[in-house]
């Protein structure tokens, strides 16, 4: 209809423009009354030419009255002088908006697709590709890019984010200026840049919006408070995709635990949980590192297809004496970007001096005489040994050992580590029973307490000693003694292979081949019951059932070890003494850290200063005295903002180290601190929880999101790879008139004139050729 208008105004108003055209007229009279005069005026002329020319053919008759119809209405419509009233038009507004934030900089395997990542690692780097690459190329790219098919269609707006524009005049100047971008913005407004967007572009409603991004909204309003607002403005939203499909992959090191303070030359056991998402790999590489000197201390490669978080466990000793700074570090799995979470930096005190232990037996019994051997020849031990039967020759020998008991208390506390082998309740007085109980639980530095029961031990006597609080069997249990005729063997529980001296071998299932080797023991005793917050370390198996015959509590910071058998000598016999060595040596290095425990007080801490929300908190109590220590939990408080507070309970974590730890989830954003209640409360921490999330710490694709969003407002998503369907599918919006040009008149164009002159010709030829003139 547009080009036949043009054709009999005899013009051409097109050009790089568009034009809609309006025809106007001055007809008096309504339409119905027209309709039904032309309707009347056809009906004469069909009776008049069908009485007045019988003998002509029906088609000649038809032919006749079309012409003189036409010739009609031709006269009719110069009489109501119609004229075409154009109207310059732009054409529909799009507004397209490109993800220019850090995330947009992550490098994807398989950009935009699902095709499975490329086995070796050279095809994987000729197919990775960052979202800004992909994007950019999906707009301006040589092959695919639709910029220049929406100019075409479409008058653009091109913006970042934030509603910054992308000037340009043309797809080449678009273009530069995309390729010179980089994306370096912090956070990813994408919500409020659509807002932002609509309104800056409420005068011309779009006919569609187009946003290149991979979906991630951490700033301002969501992504679906956006859609609701452009669905209500009846605009659609089509997405553009970028990034592989599925989750990115991210390795994290967290709640690592180790004792901060030891002795030079001791084992240090580090425990911390490898937590992996969307991890493809099968093995993974964990390193303690000395930041000092960038030395790898300890490496380990661990499975990871069997959970996402699993227990990683190593063992070392310390290279030096002083402060080192370790730091341990997980490898980052394949396509991994965000690497802030893959390690963790902690400080370790190693104070070098020789650890003071104190050796009491009534008699010179096996366990006694091989503990004395080997600890006296340790050069970081200095051991004073006391034997109570010993004549006074003998009893010179040992250091004056005895008088030390029988003198001053503050010296026995002075000690490390006390061991007591067999002891039974009549040997000492209730004032020394009580300065060796006092040794961990009432002293301001306790230590470790080593108590071995043998065949001269009875519970039922020892109870009613002030050692009896101390130690982990409870007040009421019976205890029997049992003697097998067969050799039990003696194997760690999993609280044992926490310990650092129940760890024979370099890895737990060495250990394990380690013990199964080593002689059982015939004697032991049979305890029923322990206190609360006692761990069992290691168990004997005989044919009458499973006994504890290693148990261990805290009383306080002082640390107590609980022997129920007397027979450790029996190991000796395999190895030839190393690993009997290996597990005294260990157990007293590890007794003895008690003292370096209490040395700075109770500590509560977190694993990092600053979170992200969403972030797990774990929150570690360490060194903590008096009789809140003594129990499995510990309770403290958390306030938010200096407004509110709760408590939270922390459970003791492994029972070779004075820990409690809890964590907490789901923590809104704030400034939080923790803290202990009453005689403790200036033993505090504080961390902080940031909102929203960091850049990139959220890199996945929000398909949800954006699939959401454009089903809300009548869009789509689509795949970078499917970007040519994109303008197939956007709507053609509407034309605005911008411009109303001086009208054209209809009625007295010569065309006009020639039509309404060729009708009437063309008839009376037909008349005259058909004998009706």
């Amino acid at each position: 209809m547009k080009r036949l208008i043009q054709w009999i105004v005899g013009e051409n108003l097109t050009g790089d423009q568009e034009y809609i055209y309006e025809i106007a007229g001055g007809w008096p009279w309504p339409v119905w009354v027209t309709v039904v005069l032309v309707a009347v005026c056809l009906a004469v002329l069909w009776g008049w030419y069908y009485r007045r020319t019988s003998d002509l053919k029906k088609y000649q008759r038809i032919i006749l009255v079309v012409l003189r119809t036409g010739g009609t209405l031709a006269i009719v419509a110069m009489l109501a002088q119609w004229v075409v009233i154009p109207q310059r038009t732009s054409r529909p507004l799009i507004g397209i908006i490109l993800d220019d934030s850090m995330s947009m900089s992550v490098e994807d395997e398989t950009v935009g697709n699902t095709a499975a990542a490329p086995e070796s690692s050279s095809d994987r780097e000729k197919r990775t590709r960052s979202r800004w690459a992909a994007a950019v190329d999906a707009l301006v790219g040589s092959n695919r890019g639709v910029l220049n098919s929406l100019i075409g269609q479409y008058r653009v707006r091109m913006y970042f984010l934030n509603d910054i524009p992308l000037e340009g005049n043309n797809t080449v100047e678009m273009a530069t200026r995309l390729k010179d971008a980089r994306p370096q913005r912090p956070s990813t407004p994408l919500g409020r840049s659509i807002l932002h967007v609509m309104d800056r572009l409420r005068g011309a409603a779009p006919a569609a919006l187009v946003v290149l991004t991979d979906g991630v909204s951490n700033d301002g309003p969501s992504l679906a408070d956006a859609a609701e607002e452009a669905a209500r403005q009846f605009i659609p939203i089509f997405f553009v995709a970028v990034g592989a499909e599925g989750r990115r992959p991210d390795v994290s090191v967290e709640n690592w635990v180790m004792e901060d303070r030891v002795f030079a030359g001791d084992t240090v056991v580090v425990r911390a949980d490898i937590v992996t998402k969307h991890v493809r790999d099968k093995y993974l590489s964990v390193r303690l590192i000395d930041e000092s000197n960038k030395n790898v201390l300890v490496e380990k490669k661990i499975d990871i297809t069997k959970t996402e978080r699993q227990e990683v466990s190593m063992a070392f000793r310390p290279p030096g004496v002083g402060e080192i700074v370790l730091r341990l570090e997980c490898q980052p799995a394949s396509g991994e970007v965000a690497l802030e979470n893959n390690s963790q930096t902690r400080i370790l005190w190693v104070e070098k001096r020789a650890i003071k232990v104190l050796l009491i037996a009534s008699t010179p019994g096996f366990e006694y005489r091989f503990l004395q051997n080997c600890l006296g020849r340790e050069n970081s031990i200095r051991l004073r040994s006391v034997l109570l039967s010993a004549d006074p020759e003998f009893e010179g020998d040992s250091d004056n050992g005895l008088q030390l008991i029988r003198g001053a208390r503050d010296e026995v506390w002075a000690q490390d580590v006390i061991i007591l082998v067999d002891l039974p309740a009549t040997v000492f007085p209730p004032r020394v029973w009580e300065d060796l109980a006092g040794f961990v639980d009432r002293n301001e530095n306790p230590g470790g307490l080593v108590v071995i029961a043998g065949q001269n031990w009875r519970w039922e006597a020892i109870a009613l000693t002030p050692l009896g609080r101390v130690l982990p069997v409870s007040s009421g249990s019976a205890v029997g003694s049992i003697v097998a005729d067969s050799p039990c063997r003696v194997m760690p529980t999993d609280d044992g292979w926490r310990v650092p001296w129940l760890l024979l071998g370099i890895t737990e299932d060495e250990s394990r081949r380690i013990w199964s080797r080593l002689p059982g023991i015939y004697f032991f005793h049979d305890i029923k019951d322990i206190k609360p917050g006692a761990r069992v370390l290691a168990t004997v198996q005989s044919n009458q059932g499973q006994y504890p015959v290693s148990i261990f509590s805290y009383v306080g910071r002082g640390r107590v070890l609980f022997h129920t058998t007397d027979e450790t000598w029996r190991w000796r016999k395999v190895n030839n003494l190393i690993w009997y060595r290996q597990f005294w040596i260990e157990l007293v290095r590890s007794m003895a850290r008690s003292k370096l425990d209490t040395a700075g007080g109770a500590i509560l801490s977190t694993d990092r200063k600053i979170y992200s929300m969403g972030d797990s908190v774990w929150i570690t109590l360490q060194g903590l005295s008096g009789q809140s220590g003594m129990g499995g939990e510990v309770s403290i408080w958390l306030g938010q903002d200096g407004k509110s507070r709760r408590q939270v309970t922390l459970r003791r974590r492994s029972p070779e180290a004075n820990t409690f730890q809890a964590v907490l989830q789901d923590l809104v954003p704030g400034q939080y601190v923790a803290w202990l209640a009453g005689e403790h409360e200036s033993v505090r921490t504080s961390f902080t929880v940031l909102s929203p999330k960091k850049e990139m710490e959220q890199t996945d694709v929000a398909w949800e999101d954006m699939e959401s969003a454009a089903r809300r407002t009548g869009g789509r998503v689509f795949r970078t790879d499917q970007i040519d369907y994109l303008v197939q599918s956007l709507p053609a919006g509407k034309a605005r008139p911008v411009e109303i040009l001086p009208p054209i008149t209809l009625w007295n164009q010569p065309l006009v004139l020639t039509f309404i002159i060729g009708l009437f010709t063309i008839e009376w030829i037909l008349r005259k050729l058909w004998g009706l003139l």
